[in-house]
């Protein structure tokens, strides 16, 4: 289980904004194409805002340090680094299809990845109720 920081309790904003990000990670769920790689770039970003849920709760605003969300996840959740780790091994296939490279992606890949967002935004849902119900402990900043 995660747990927050003092600073994650003491701005409520920080909920609205987990739960926001949440929300519109549960929205692509729901495949807008029939094309395997724009379910899959979809789905990635699902799983994007849900780190990105997580990383609204617990982490302080900084300029300093690496953009990846699942570089910074570990960081603030330590609990989901393996979350972190799946969804990074992604991240070039991800680039690939933007930038072009690649234009399918196998629907077995798809289907798991599928899975795998499912049970991590079910995580992160969790992790919010938590906080919202005031149940964590606090974690060293």
């Amino acid at each position: 289980m995660a747990t927050p920081t003092t600073l994650a309790l003491d701005d409520p904003r920080r909920i609205t904004r987990a739960r926001d990000l949440l929300d519109r990670a549960e929205m692509l769920l729901v495949p807008a194409s029939t094309d395997p790689a724009d379910q899959f770039l979809g789905l990635y970003l699902a799983a994007l805002r849900g780190a990105g849920a997580i990383l609204a709760l617990y982490e302080r605003p900084s300029r300093i340090g690496s953009r990846s969300a699942w570089l910074r996840l570990p960081k603030v959740a330590s609990d989901m680094d393996t979350w972190a780790a799946y969804f990074a091994g992604f991240s070039d296939l991800r680039a690939d299809l933007d930038a072009g490279l690649r234009r399918s992606v196998p629907e077995s890949v798809v289907t798991e990845l599928r899975h795998q967002v499912n049970n991590f935004l079910d995580r992160v849902e969790a992790e919010i109720v938590r906080v919202e119900h005031g149940r964590t402990a606090a974690r060293a900043a």
